[in-house]
């Protein structure tokens, strides 16, 4: 309790100085800067970067491991198959197809 003994509080209906109120000000618009950022990055995480990707460029019968869309058309015992049988080469042409 010591340490509160030095503060100062500023009161807005009394500003007398304009270093003052410019601190006030700065103070003020730097936090609600602050909260924008910070919602907008919540904002950016929710809906575009936890969002689960749908397939782009595949036909009906096409269908990829990697992708939302595809995962929840399939049965679960096809899923599972298609797991087990998976080789890295597929992978990797599956991973590639995705970046172009």
């Amino acid at each position: 309790m010591n340490s509160l003994k030095g503060l100062t509080f500023v009161n807005i209906y009394y500003l007398a100085e304009i270093r003052t109120i410019l601190l006030s000000a700065s103070t003020f618009l730097s936090g609600s800067a602050l909260i924008v950022v910070l919602l907008y990055q919540i904002y950016f995480v929710i809906f575009a970067v936890i969002k689960p990707r749908v397939a782009k460029d595949y036909s009906k019968l096409e269908y990829s491991l990697f992708y939302f869309e595809h995962i929840a058309k399939m049965q679960k015992t096809n899923l599972l198959k298609e797991y087990e049988d998976l080789s890295t080469s597929k992978i990797l042409n599956e991973i590639l197809s995705q970046v172009s």
